[in-house]
């Protein structure tokens, strides 16, 4: 009993720190923008609609926020890859 008890403990000071998560944070929502309607303002609509749905109203107010006061269309994709899994 003890023997296991010694090798969980040597087992977890082992551990590397890159086997942790690096966040607490929720995993971010999927969402399929291959063959969607590119134009910008219909992207931050569905990314909007999806953290919606997904539970996260405060994230999806932060996005369109963010993305209404750039003007690069460029920095509104950084932007999707920030808060959604696009594929």
């Amino acid at each position: 009993m003890q023997a296991r008890r010694h090798l969980a403990l040597i087992a977890a000071m082992n551990e590397s720190p890159h086997d942790q998560p690096k966040s607490t944070s929720p995993p971010k929502p999927r969402l399929k923008l291959i063959g969607r309607d590119g134009n910008v303002f219909n992207v931050i609509g569905l990314v909007r609609r999806r953290l919606i749905d997904a539970g996260r109203p405060d994230a999806a107010a932060e996005f369109t926020e963010r993305a209404t006061r750039t003007s690069s269309y460029d920095h509104v994709l950084q932007l999707v890859f920030e808060y959604v899994d696009p594929y």
